[in-house]
C-alpha cells in the first residue's frame, strides 16, 4: 500500500527488487539515488521496475552517475517495448553522467516514451550547449513539460543568437513551459525574444550589468525610503513590472548582484534589501534560496529579517553598529506556495529558525532543506522541538531534508 518509496544510498539490488514485484499498482513516488545504477544494466533495471509499477508518476534517479547515455537509451528501448504509455509526469536526472551531444541525444529521445512528463530536471550533467541543443533537437515536437530545471550544465554565463535558439525551439515544443530553472544567464538576443524568456519566467543573473551600471551602495538601498524603478532592474535584473507578475524567483540572482555591492547579502543591511525586493513581487509562489550560501549570514541576518518582517503589525526599527535606526517594512507574501533553501550551506543552529519562519508563512505548502549536510542531527531536532512550541499552526505538507547527514537513531527520532 506503499505510495511513495526512497531507496536512496542504499545499495538495494534493483534487479533483484523488480523480480520480486508481481505488481504494485500503489506506488506514484520512487526514489533511487544514488543506488549504483550502471549503464545498459541500470538502464533495464528501472524499465523493468517501471514495468511492474503501472501508476507511477514521479522518478527520481539524481547521483548515478555512471548511468549515462547508454543507461538512457538501454531504457528508452525497453519502454518502447511495452503496450501503454506510462503515467510518469515528473523525471529527475540530477547527476546522471549525461555529457555532451550524445548525453543530450540520449534524454531528448527517452522523452519519447514519457508523454505525460510535466517536469524535467537535468541539472548538474555536463551538457554542454552541444548537448543541449541535442537534446531540444531531439525531443517529441510536442511535450507536455512546464519546468526545466537545468543548473549547471556548462552553459557559458552570456548566450549569443545561437544558444538562444535552442531556448526558442524549446518554447515551441512546450507551449506550456513556465519556468526553467537556471544559475542565470544573460543573451544577446532580440527585444522580442527575450520578452518571451521574461513570461517564461527564466531565471537571469544581470551578469555584465555592472559595468554598464553603477550600483548603489547596500547603505543607501537600506534606508526608509522604498525602492526605485532603477534599484530593481540593477539588482534583479528585471524590471518592477516583471518582478510583480513573477510566479517563481530564484534568489540566489540577487546575490550575484550583491557582490558588487559594499555589503552582501547576509546580515541585517542584506536582509532589509532582500524584504524591499520581495515586496514588490505580489504574485510569487516559488521562491528559491537554492545554492546561495547563505550559512551562517541566514542564521544571524536575513533569517531573523524576513521574520520579523512577516510577523510584525508595523515597521520594526533596528538600531546599526554607528547608533543610526533602520525600518524594517512589513510584508505579506499570501501566495506564497513553497520554499526552496537547498544547498544553502545552513548549519545546526539554523533549526529553530527554520520553524519560525515555517510559523510566520502559515500557507506554506512545501519547504526544501536537501543537500545541506551541517544541518545534521541536531538542526533537524531543533526544528522540530521548536514547531512544537510555537502555538501558530502551519499548513506544510512536503519536506525534503534528503543529504543532510541524519544519522544513527537520533537522526530517525529528529
Amino acid at each position: 500500500g506503499f505510495g511513495a518509496v526512497s531507496l536512496g544510498d542504499t545499495g538495494i539490488d534493483l534487479k533483484a527488487l523488480a523480480a520480486e514485484i508481481h505488481s504494485c499498482y500503489s506506488l506514484v513516488h520512487v526514489t533511487l539515488a544514488d543506488c549504483s545504477l550502471e549503464g545498459f544494466l541500470g538502464g533495464q533495471q528501472l524499465a523493468c521496475l517501471l514495468y511492474k509499477t503501472p501508476n507511477l508518476q514521479r522518478l527520481d534517479v539524481h547521483s548515478n552517475n555512471n548511468l549515462g547515455s547508454t543507461g538512457m537509451l538501454a531504457l528508452s528501448s525497453a519502454l518502447s517495448a511495452l503496450r501503454r504509455p506510462l503515467k510518469l509526469t515528473g523525471m529527475t536526472l540530477e547527476d546522471t553522467g549525461l555529457e555532451g551531444e550524445e548525453g543530450g541525444d540520449s534524454a531528448g529521445i527517452l522523452l519519447h516514451q514519457i508523454p505525460f512528463l510535466t517536469s524535467l530536471n537535468i541539472s548538474n550533467n555536463l551538457l554542454l550547449p552541444a548537448g543541449l541543443q541535442a537534446l531540444v533537437k531531439t525531443m517529441p515536437d510536442t511535450t507536455c513539460i512546464s519546468r526545466l530545471d537545468a543548473c549547471n550544465i556548462g552553459l557559458p554565463c552570456k548566450l549569443g543568437l545561437q544558444e538562444a535558439d535552442f531556448f526558442r525551439l524549446l518554447l515551441e515544443k512546450c507551449p506550456g513551459l513556465k519556468l526553467v530553472e537556471s544559475e542565470g544567464h544573460t543573451f544577446d538576443g532580440p527585444p522580442q525574444f527575450n520578452e518571451i524568456l521574461s513570461r517564461m519566467e527564466l531565471i537571469r543573473t544581470p551578469g555584465e550589468v555592472h559595468d554598464q551600471i553603477e550600483l548603489l551602495d547596500i547603505s543607501q538601498l537600506v534606508l526608509d525610503h522604498p525602492l526605485v524603478a532603477t534599484d530593481f532592474k540593477r539588482l534583479t535584473g528585471l524590471s518592477l513590472q516583471q518582478l510583480q507578475k513573477l510566479r517563481s524567483f530564484n534568489l540566489n540572482s540577487l546575490n550575484h548582484s550583491f557582490h558588487s555591492l559594499p555589503g552582501n547579502l547576509g546580515g541585517i543591511e542584506g536582509g532589509i534589501v532582500l524584504v524591499k525586493v520581495l515586496d514588490a513581487m505580489s504574485s510569487i509562489e516559488h521562491l528559491s534560496f537554492n545554492a546561495s550560501r547563505l550559512g551562517v549570514a541566514w542564521t544571524l541576518g536575513v533569517g531573523q529579517v524576513l521574520i520579523e518582517s512577516l510577523r510584525s503589525e508595523s515597521g520594526i526599527g533596528r538600531e546599526r553598529p554607528d547608533g543610526s535606526q533602520l525600518t524594517i517594512p512589513r510584508i505579506q507574501l499570501t501566495s506564497l506556495k513553497s520554499i526552496d533553501l537547498s544547498e544553502c550551506g545552513l548549519h545546526a543552529d539554523a533549526g529553530s529558525m527554520l520553524a519560525e519562519l515555517l510559523q510566520a508563512l502559515p500557507g506554506l505548502r512545501g519547504l526544501s532543506l536537501a543537500r545541506n549536510y551541517r544541518l545534521e542531527n541536531a538542526g533537524v531536532q531543533a526544528f522540530a522541538n521548536r514547531l512544537r512550541e510555537e502555538a501558530r499552526g502551519h499548513s506544510l505538507v512536503e519536506i525534503d531534508l534528503s543529504c543532510c547527514s541524519l544519522s544513527g537513531e537520533e537522526g530517525k527520532v529528529a
